[in-house]
């Protein structure tokens, strides 16, 4: 598995072309990957290339990037300029734009932290797999994340509404990870549960 190489642009640089150069490299440097690959005999065994999404905080850059990547002959892509700073607001409208991608392909976010309440808006908004410290961490100081959690066998569309509806709760919830203050009455309760159960 290559991850294909991208200039991580933070959702902070406002520069416009910072985030434009970055969605042109990374399609310029996935495509010589690929053309190497298929061209390349050294380079004939099975291996997979994920393709690098970038474009900053503009939403429309990271939209082009996704249709760009999504033409490509690519097993799965990877979401960059996330998990440095920003808030969980500002991250599920750049996650957004990445529903574009094709489900039938892994999305992958690297998180430097990744702790649960950010772990469940990625999960809500497409992602499938993360790369993050957060467990590491936790285990280091002696802590072990416990989920209490049974799936109702008559579950329906209601739990992908209540989903949806906690979602929202974190895009707008100033008090949640990486800020002081305790998550208000605003969280569904499952969303409150493992705040309050998270280190």
């Amino acid at each position: 598995l290559v991850a294909s190489p991208g200039e991580e642009v933070t959702l902070d640089v406002t520069a416009a072309r910072r985030g434009q150069r970055a969605v042109a490299r990374a399609a310029e440097w996935l495509k010589e990957i690929l053309e190497a690959k298929a061209s390349d005999p050294e380079l004939d065994f099975e291996w997979h290339v994920l393709a690098s999404i970038q474009g900053g905080a503009d939403v429309k850059l990271r939209q082009k990037a996704c249709e760009g990547a999504a033409s490509m002959p690519v097993a799965g892509y990877w979401i960059g300029g996330l998990g440095y700073s920003e808030g969980l607001p500002q991250r599920a409208q750049v996650l957004k734009a990445s529903t574009l991608l094709p489900s039938s392909r892994p999305r992958f976010l690297p998180l430097n932290c990744g702790n649960p309440i950010e772990v469940l808006q990625a999960v809500m908004l497409g992602v499938d797999i993360f790369e993050l410290t957060y467990p590491m961490e936790a285990a280091s100081g002696g802590i072990a994340l416990l989920f209490d959690w049974e799936m109702p066998k008559d579950a329906g569309s209601e739990l992908l509404d209540a989903d949806m509806e906690a979602l929202k709760a974190l895009e707008a919830e100033p008090g949640l990870p990486g800020q002081p203050g305790q998550p208000g009455s605003a969280l569904p309760e499952a969303v409150r549960q493992v705040w309050m159960r998270s280190p």
